[in-house]
């Protein structure tokens, strides 16, 4: 059951899923990769201030994993439009 976000600096405890964002993983298996089961799911949720930045990847190695967002040409152009006096 999913209970805090899964930032490990984030304090934020799940309440509302209309809040964040939720991710559904394969559960790792005891040999380090993924069960072949689509029974075997996991949860896990970024509160609505750390999805805005960060997401969550499996990696077969080390299960899920935690990495910040790429910026794409939209968010670059935005903060080219903000930073412009005019």
């Amino acid at each position: 059951m999913v209970s805090r976000c899964a930032n490990p600096g984030c304090e934020a405890n799940f309440k509302y899923l209309r809040e964040g964002r939720l991710f559904q993983f394969r559960a790792a298996n005891s040999a380090g990769g993924f069960a072949a089961s689509n029974a075997a799911i996991e949860l896990w949720w970024l509160c609505s201030r750390c999805c805005l930045s960060m997401t969550l990847v499996e990696d077969g190695a080390e299960g899920v994993k935690l990495i910040p967002l790429a910026r794409g040409p939209q968010s670059v152009r935005a903060d080219l439009g903000r930073s412009k006096s005019g």
